[in-house]
C-alpha cells in the first residue's frame, strides 16, 4: 500500500556576503510499506515537484518559471531557472504551488526570451505508462512541439511518476510530428495554419 500526492513546503537559508536568503520549496512526498524483510517498516519518499531532462544531443537548454497572474512577482531577472547540458537530468524547483506553474524553454545561448511558448507541467497528461525513466511509471502526456528563438523546433513530453514528480523531457523532432489541438478553455477557438485559406472552429 501507498500514499502519494501530499505536498510539504520546507525552507532553504543560504547565507553570502552577510545576507541571508529564504526560499520556501514544495516537494511531493510518498510513503509506502517496506517488502520482503522490510515489510514491517514505512518507507517514506521526498522527491522534487519537477525534474527536466535534456534528452538534446548537442545543446546546453535553459528553464525558467513565467510571471502569471497567480505569481504576479516573478521578475523575469531573478525567476527560478536552470541550465542543463546535454543529456543531463536535474530537479527544477518553482515558486509557489506547481498547478499555478508556468515554464518555458530556450537554448541557453539564446537566455530567456518572452517570445518562447510558456506551458504548465501537468496540464495535458492522457495515458499510463510502465516503468521505465525516472522513478517509475505513472501518467504520461502526447508531446507537444515547442519553436525556440533559434528557431529549432523540440519536443516536450511529460510524465507524473509514481513519487507524483513530474518529468519534462526535451528532445529533438525526428521524422513527421503529429500535430494536434486542445481547446482547455471556456471559449470556442478559430485557428488558421500557416498558407492555409480555411479557418477552423475548435
Amino acid at each position: 500500500h501507498s500514499t502519494t500526492g501530499s505536498t510539504v513546503a520546507l525552507t532553504a537559508v543560504g547565507e553570502s556576503v552577510g545576507i541571508v536568503h529564504i526560499r520556501e520549496l514544495n516537494l511531493e512526498v510518498s510513503i509506502s510499506a517496506g517488502v520482503g524483510r522490510f515489510d514491517r517498516t514505512i518507507v517514506m519518499t521526498i522527491a522534487p515537484v519537477v525534474v527536466v531532462e535534456n534528452l538534446l544531443p548537442d545543446a546546453e537548454i535553459l528553464v525558467w518559471q513565467r510571471s502569471t497572474p497567480a505569481l504576479p512577482g516573478l521578475h523575469r531577472e531573478k525567476s527560478p531557472r536552470i541550465t542543463l547540458a546535454a543529456g543531463e537530468t536535474r530537479p527544477f524547483h518553482p515558486e509557489g504551488v506547481r498547478k499555478h506553474c508556468r515554464l518555458s524553454v530556450n537554448l541557453h545561448m539564446d537566455g530567456v526570451d518572452e517570445i518562447c511558448a510558456s506551458f504548465a507541467p501537468e496540464v495535458w497528461w492522457g495515458r499510463d505508462v510502465g516503468g521505465s525513466g525516472v522513478g517509475g511509471g505513472g501518467l504520461s502526456s502526447e508531446p507537444i512541439l515547442l519553436r525556440l528563438t533559434s528557431g529549432r523546433m523540440v519536443l516536450l513530453s511529460s510524465e507524473m511518476n509514481r513519487a507524483n514528480t513530474v518529468v519534462l523531457r526535451v528532445r529533438d523532432t525526428l521524422g513527421t510530428v503529429s500535430h494536434s489541438i486542445y481547446n482547455q478553455s471556456y471559449f470556442c477557438l478559430h485557428f488558421r495554419q500557416v498558407g492555409d485559406a480555411l479557418q477552423r472552429l475548435l
